[in-house]
């Protein structure tokens, strides 16, 4: 995982496009404004703009960086170029290592006017006066100077202006009454940001100008070759993608993470739940041992427990051969009763007539056995309705006792 992971880190390193845009003084360039042809589609516009540069520069192709501005809908191009020895000698060398490298004039490419305007805008020590069309974003004339003092401040932009527009002005032209100064650029994304501020007539104020342009008309915009921006736009594609592929493998993991974390949690609440539990079950068992004790107790208080009430019904049908060795009271209506006959016949013909009793629901046997002439027995009596029998009866425990010579005394 380690190694697909820095396969990828590496990948997307080599990749990803940088993030500068170089501005080439405008000075350096020469250009002109061409009209297609009625028939040309959009796809033969950069073999049209190479033939008609090839036609008025005073230098073969090989030897040029060149590019062209169009609009989408128009019927100009304006195309310009710059041979690579002035750009060496301007100290551009390493042009392959911006993301864009465009010429200082188009920073505010894309804008109309309502009429003729000539507008001016300094960029990279260079001012440039551009002409353009009503309602054409295609420059028709491009003149750039470069200022030769260091760090210029905008008084010195001004006068450049103010000698520049001596020899540009026509009759009719509007012209705007101050210059844009570039102050910034930035790659936001896929989208080129100018940033400029407003010096002359009026308020000064602050412009973002986003470049418009598509994947295609950029690349016709800059000044390397197709080639190159073939390349390019195959390699920006590519490090999209695995941008977007590790962003997914991001968001999967951290998702795996917070499910994980999740059960963590979950196992650990429910081990001290178990935990707590088991501490609890002593306490619980012992509070259900004494609310069974409590509800048996509570029974006996409502039900009238009547132990001698019941033996008293059991000793009426008793034969003489049979005796009670234990008695025991297992609920108000219940009497277990331990004792022994003569045979097991004997007992079960005892156990008939009292099941044939009215106030006896139920009788059961739990054990008998039969040896050395005696038959030992347990046997459990429910009742239904208890006889209202007062104890002891009349004549004393000696009555109670005297229905069987062999009989003991109920328990207390």
């Amino acid at each position: 995982m380690k190694t697909v992971v820095h396969n990828l880190l590496e990948q997307l390193r080599q990749r990803t496009p940088p993030t500068t845009v170089l501005l080439v003084p405008g000075d350096c360039f020469y250009g002109q404004r061409f009209e297609l042809p009625e028939d040309l589609s959009e796809s033969d516009l950069a073999a049209f703009a190479e033939l008609s540069l090839e036609g008025v520069s005073p230098f073969p192709l090989e030897q040029l960086a060149w590019g062209f501005l169009h609009e989408p809908g128009q019927r100009h191009i304006y195309a310009y170029a710059v041979p690579h020895v002035r750009l060496r000698r301007e100290g551009f060398e390493e042009i392959g290592s911006h993301f864009q490298v465009f010429p200082s004039f188009i920073t505010r490419f894309g804008n109309r006017y309502k009429k003729r305007t000539i507008t001016f805008l300094a960029e990279v020590d260079t001012l440039s006066a551009i002409c353009f069309e009503s309602d054409n974003p295609v420059p028709e004339r491009i003149v750039s100077r470069r200022l030769q003092v260091e760090d210029p401040s905008d008084g010195d932009f001004l006068q450049m202006r103010a000698n520049m527009l001596e020899q540009l002005a026509a009759e009719g032209d509007a012209i705007e009454d101050g210059l844009w100064i570039g102050t910034g650029r930035q790659v936001e994304g896929d989208a080129l940001c100018f940033e400029h501020r407003w010096v002359g007539g009026g308020e000064q104020t602050v412009s973002r100008h986003h470049l418009s342009y598509t994947s295609t008309t950029v690349w016709q915009a800059d000044l390397r070759d197709a080639d190159f921006g073939r390349r390019q736009r195959r390699q920006r594609l590519q490090a999209r993608r695995i941008w977007s592929g590790m962003v997914a493998a991001a968001c999967f993991t951290g998702i795996l993470l917070i499910l994980q974390g999740g059960l963590f949690g979950f196992r650990q609440w429910n081990e001290n739940r178990l935990a707590r539990y088991e501490r609890q079950m002593d306490p619980v068992t012992r509070i259900e041992e004494n609310h069974t004790l409590l509800t048996r107790i509570e029974s006996f208080a409502q039900q009238e427990l009547k132990p001698f009430a019941m033996l008293e019904v059991l000793n009426r049908e008793r034969p003489p051969t049979i005796y009670f060795s234990r008695t025991q009271a297992r609920n108000w209506n219940q009497l277990e009763v331990e004792g022994q006959g003569n045979s097991v016949d004997e007992v079960n013909r005892y156990a008939d007539r009292i099941r044939a009793l009215g106030s006896v629901s139920d009788v059961e046997v739990r054990s008998i056995r039969s040896r050395a002439n005696v038959a030992p027995f347990s046997i459990v009596f429910t009742f239904d309705d208890l006889p209202h029998l007062d104890w002891p009866p009349a004549g004393g425990r000696a009555a109670a006792a005297g229905r069987g010579d062999d009989e003991e005394d109920p328990p207390s």
